[in-house]
């Protein structure tokens, strides 16, 4: 960078990326004027330059202190005052990065080195440092740094497009960095296309940005999961990768259990077919146990679907157990006795009102959303492959 610069110390040791500076003056000025532009002076935490040929090294000022080379502090007629003509200003600074050509990078490559010459950073240092290069025309500006009242820009394409992570304690402004992120580039000439072509999405647990006027006159839908529920796409929901996430599901049981039972629900979405074929199956095995558990999800859909009595359940309801390893139902307070392993369409199982039940159960199972109408089909295979489980078991 060709530019008048005062030197004002020089490197005198390096302990690995830090390095003592012992300064040529001890004038202490926040700031100075050269050639009509103000620079800031060399304090602590503020930003400053080391030049090493092409490089301009990027430092922080981590402490100052002076040292009197006549007065010093074991000597017998030390005073607590400073000689004029013998005083030195000590600085230590660490390194953070290199600007070469203009373009500012994290790097441990180039290190400091004794000799090289001490300067203050420019404000052209300070926007490579705090920008990185990016251009005005093509970023938004989040703020401005503290000791060197320097505007930080962001670039949109790059940083927008990307992934990020804010960290912080509670309280330490994670939410309000956030906030200010995506206001700033709403506020910014790139906000209508942005909002033209994205989406943005907030998943906001703590209700920080329900406010209305979080975002001031930028539209915002507020989605609470009760009255208003978040959209998904029907294809991202229904994917065996989202669904163990959601069920928790172990991958050894589980994940292949729900994988087989999303194989099926996509082949047959109306299946109450196979569900009253299911409990034949338990009707003809005399599987009391997976009857009434049958029984149980068929009676929650039909609650869910109807609001008046489920008729249709009623025969079925009076299955009762084994005698004599026989089932029977209730007919007029008749028992009406079930052979094991018989034949459901051979036996006049229509006193049962299968098909009242069949139909009955189709239009709830149509009425619902997919989602529901899964979660359920779940419920029958469950009991679907404890029937098959059972069956082999008997075998």
């Amino acid at each position: 960078m060709e530019q008048s610069e005062k030197e004002l110390g020089v490197v005198v040791s390096v302990d690995a990326d830090e390095a003592t500076i012992g300064m040529y003056n001890v004038t202490n000025g926040t700031s100075f004027f050269m050639d009509g532009e103000e620079i800031n002076g060399i304090k602590v935490g503020a930003y400053a330059i080391l030049k090493q040929g092409r490089n301009r090294i990027v430092v922080t000022v981590l402490s100052e202190k002076v040292r009197d080379q006549l007065n010093t502090i074991n000597s017998k007629e030390f005073d607590n005052r400073f000689h004029a003509q013998s005083i030195q200003r000590i600085v230590k600074v660490r390194s953070q990065g290199v600007i070469k050509d203009g373009h500012f990078s994290l790097t441990s490559a180039v290190v400091p080195m004794v000799g090289n010459v001490l300067v203050s950073a420019s404000s052209e240092d300070i926007a490579d440092i705090f920008s990185r290069g990016v251009k005005e025309c093509e970023s938004v500006t989040i703020g401005r740094s503290l000791m060197e009242n320097q505007p930080i820009r962001i670039p949109v394409n790059d940083f927008f497009a990307s992934h990020i992570g804010i960290f912080g304690n509670t309280g330490s402004g994670k939410s309000n960095t956030l906030h200010k992120l995506y206001l700033e580039l709403f506020n910014s000439r790139y906000g209508s296309p942005a909002l033209e072509k994205s989406s943005f999405v907030i998943i906001d647990f703590n209700g920080e940005y329900g406010s209305g006027s979080a975002f001031k006159d930028h539209h915002i839908q507020l989605y609470d999961g009760v009255k208003e529920k978040f959209p998904i796409d029907e294809n991202l929901f229904f994917d065996i990768n989202t669904l163990k996430v959601l069920a928790k599901a172990t991958e050894n049981t589980q994940v292949p259990f729900l994988a087989r039972s999303l194989k099926k629900w996509r082949e047959n979405r109306e299946y109450t077919s196979m569900e009253i074929g299911l409990l034949k199956k338990c009707l003809t095995s005399c599987s009391i146990d997976l009857i009434e558990e049958w029984r149980d999800v068929a009676r929650s859909i039909l609650q869910e679907g109807s609001n008046g009595e489920i008729d249709c359940m009623n025969v079925l309801d009076t299955v009762k157990t084994f005698k004599n390893d026989l089932m029977y139902i209730l007919e007029d307070g008749i028992e009406k006795y079930i052979d094991k392993g018989d034949s459901i369409d051979g036996w006049e199982y229509s006193n049962l009102k299968l098909d009242s039940v069949k139909r009955d159960l189709a239009k709830c199972v149509s009425s619902f959303n997919p989602c529901v109408s899964f979660l359920n089909f779940i419920k029958f295979q469950k009991i679907y492959e404890r029937n098959i489980w059972a069956c082999n078991l008997i075998g």
